[in-house]
């Protein structure tokens, strides 16, 4: 029995290399990626959900809880951090100025700021050979193309041989 198998085995929860995540319904706009990831041999998806504006005007989080391999955890943390959406600032009316004439830019930043996109992950349960991580980003992410986008690209970027990642020497 292989360590994936005994860390399932563990949290009662069916080996994830054993799903066709082809075959099962999952929210559209992270279904590559779902697919993709799982594809990777180091990380592996339990739960997901895309995030979604619901009628009674709630929303639900885009959500993944992963089982990582605990020596590439810092690696799966870049990839992860990636996927945040460009921040871009907008023109901000600010109160208490009486001619209402000051206004912050609104050339995009490339990098995300506080205010701008948020997301939270939370290490579970854990053994000497894989961790459950659960990642939650905010509600800003939900029908955002370019959050959808950046977790295929980063699905595709987990499936390349390192050698590719590595800068040229």
């Amino acid at each position: 029995m292989d360590n994936l198998t005994k860390f399932c085995n563990a949290i009662n929860y069916p080996d994830p290399r054993t799903t066709n995540f082809e075959e099962i319904q999952l929210d559209e706009q992270i279904k590559e990626f779902v697919i993709n990831v799982n594809k990777s041999n180091w990380i592996f998806t339990l739960f997901s959900c895309q995030g979604h504006n619901e009628e009674n005007n709630s929303q639900t989080l885009p959500y993944f809880v992963f089982i990582v391999e605990n020596n590439r955890i810092q690696e799966f943390l870049k990839h992860i951090y990636n996927t945040v959406p460009t921040y871009n600032k907008q023109h901000i009316n600010l109160p208490g100025i009486a001619n209402n004439s000051i206004m912050l830019t609104d050339t995009p930043t490339k990098f995300p700021l506080a205010g701008g996109h948020e997301f939270k992950i939370n290490p579970t349960y854990s053994d000497e050979n894989y961790t459950i991580i659960s990642v939650y980003w905010d509600t800003k992410c939900i029908d955002n193309k370019e959050f959808y986008d950046k977790l295929k690209q980063t699905a595709e970027e987990i499936n390349l041989p390192k050698k590719y990642l590595l800068p040229p020497t």
